[in-house]
């Protein structure tokens, strides 16, 4: 019992440790934009300001600041880093705590017959394996999915759409409230 408790305290800390690893102290980052505009232009670029009459750009390559109006914007793109790797950590680590919690809460005493102890430690094994698997390949698609970009269209919008979408862009800025 007491070895089942701290198996479950060191996988409980290490899951803590690994989801809030994001959590240190860093400079605010604006999210990654992909603008497209209506003459098929593309700018890419961090948000730094969203504007009332348009949107403020870090260019990745060359540094330089760039400009994108609202009226000329078609779609917007935001371009959110793969989780796929941290979900399928995650799950990992989750199937195989809960193979072993599941493999050390069925009993079974087998000393008297041999084989049935060995068949009862191959069932064991393999169960902690399903669990493990299904464990990683479950956190790898709810990761996979949680990095999937979002697309903003601008097209067929009406003027309070087009404020509500600048809102939320807006919480998405490095500088969000710029006046």
């Amino acid at each position: 019992m007491r070895s089942r408790i701290l198996t479950l305290a060191v996988l409980a800390s290490f899951l803590l440790f690994i989801s809030t690893s994001d959590v240190t102290a860093k400079e605010r980052r604006g999210a990654e934009l992909l603008i497209q505009e209506q003459d098929g232009t593309l700018i890419k670029g961090e948000l730094i300001v969203v504007k009332p009459n348009s949107l403020l750009l870090l260019d990745a390559a060359s540094g330089a600041d760039v400009s994108a109006n609202i009226e000329d914007i078609r779609v917007i793109t935001i371009v959110k880093k793969s989780r796929a790797g941290k979900g399928a950590l995650i799950g990992f680590l989750a199937g195989s705590g809960i193979g072993v919690i599941s493999v050390l809460s069925a009993g079974g005493n087998h000393e008297e017959d041999v084989w049935a102890g060995f068949f009862s430690d191959i069932f064991k094994a393999l169960a902690v394996a399903l669990f493990i698997t299904a464990g990683t390949v479950i956190g790898l698609i709810i990761g996979a999915a949680a990095g999937k970009d979002e697309i903003i269209r601008f097209e067929g919008k009406s003027p309070e759409q087009i404020k509500g979408i600048l809102e939320k862009l807006r919480s998405k800025a490095r500088i969000a409230h710029f006046q």
